[in-house]
This record gives structure tokens, sequence and C-alpha cells, in this order.
């Protein structure tokens, strides 16, 4: 058997080290990593706190699958949005923006794949942000941490309101 063709196991309850956390609650680990030529893929264990959402942003080169574990969120991109509560799977391409909040009061629970998973992109980010000391006030560094993580801010996070549009079906665009 070839190196490429090797088996990735993936456990329910073990990571790859330990979980990074950012000061205001969001925690990722990676659960598995495969770097071997073309078939390069990361599956995060991730956590974010009760109407937790990240900014708008698009991945450059990683696609991003997300499946909710534990809670619900509303996400939006350009061209789809909707809410998503435990046992369902959203795919985001790379280059689309998209964000996404927690709602319903409590926290959320993904397991995050990214593909392509190889040196840097965004298993970098998290790791970033807390070696940085980074709060959600310091916006340039977050910046840079996005890049770093192979990904652009391309807007704020969603509003209180926007969700609140979403839950009702209401489609938002980019420019709100």
């Amino acid at each position: 058997m070839s190196e490429t063709c090797k088996p990735t196991i993936v456990s329910r309850v073990d990571n790859l080290g330990e979980a990074a956390i950012t000061s205001w609650g969001e925690q990722a680990s990676i659960r598995a990593l495969r770097v071997a030529n073309d078939n390069n893929f990361c599956i995060l264990d991730y956590r974010a706190p009760a109407s937790f959402g990240p900014p708008r942003h698009l991945h450059y080169v990683q696609d991003e699958v997300l499946e909710i574990l534990e809670g619900s969120i509303a996400v939006w991109t350009p061209d789809w949005s909707g809410v998503l509560h435990a046992g369902d799977i959203v795919s985001l391409p790379a280059g689309v923006p998209h964000a996404w909040r927690s709602i319903g009061g409590q926290a959320v629970h993904f397991t995050v794949i990214v593909t392509p998973g190889g040196p840097g992109g965004f298993k970098e980010f998290f790791p970033t942000i807390q070696q940085r000391n980074l709060t959600i006030a310091d916006i340039p560094e977050l910046v840079a941490a996005a890049e770093i993580g192979g990904m652009q801010i391309t807007g704020p996070p969603l509003t209180e309101e926007e969700v609140e549009r979403l839950k009702l079906g209401e489609r938002l665009y980019q420019a709100e």
C-alpha cells in the first residue's frame, strides 16, 4: 500500500493535542490531520459559547464542512441562508463568504472538516489567537491571524436582527 492510500483513523474521544481556547470562549482541537500529497484534510472538534458568531469571512483555498453535534446556528452565505440543528451538515466551498451565529441560548459543538488540511490554513487560526493572547477587541491582530489561517474577513458578525430574519427564512445579501 502506498503512503497516500493509508487509512486515517479518527477517534470519537481523542484529540491530537490540547485545545486552543480563545479569550472569548471558542475552543478548537485537531482530531485528525492528514498531510499526504493531494489528499490533505483536517478534522477539528470545535465549541463556541451561546450567541457567538464569527465575522463574515471566506477561506482562500479550503472547503469547510460543519457537522452540528450540539446546539443550533443561523448560517449566512450570499446564495443560501438557514438554520441548522444538531445532526445537520453544511458544506461551505472555498472562496464563498459565510458567517454563522449560535442561536437558542446554548453553546454549540461542531465537527469541522477542512480540505485541503495541510501546512498553514484554518488549523493555524485558533492556536495563533491563543499564542498571541488576543481579545475580541484586537481587530487588526485578528485580521492578521485570519490571514495566517488562510482566511479573509469580509464583514462583521451576524447581528441579532439578521439572525431573526434568517430564522424567518429571509435572505440576507452581502452588503447588509
